[in-house]
């Protein structure tokens, strides 16, 4: 994927949190999808794009400022 400077592009990353990432939780093969991830928020940034950080958050196990949120 190529992101091109352009006014109206912008890079929306949801749900990409610690908690996530946990053992009793895997993502299915979690490096390569971080890799692709960060490979396109430094894209965004070189271009000039905005980058949003999306997070919910939960009374369980994805507490607002925890760790895992």
């Amino acid at each position: 994927m190529r992101l091109e400077n352009r006014t109206n592009t912008a890079l929306l990353v949801i749900d990409v949190q610690q908690g996530l990432f946990q053992k009793s939780n895997p993502i299915y093969k979690a490096d390569e999808f971080l890799n692709k991830i960060n490979a396109l928020v430094e894209q965004a940034h070189n271009a000039g794009a905005p980058v949003f950080y999306v997070q919910h958050s939960n009374q369980r196990d994805l507490i607002q400022g925890s760790e895992a949120w």
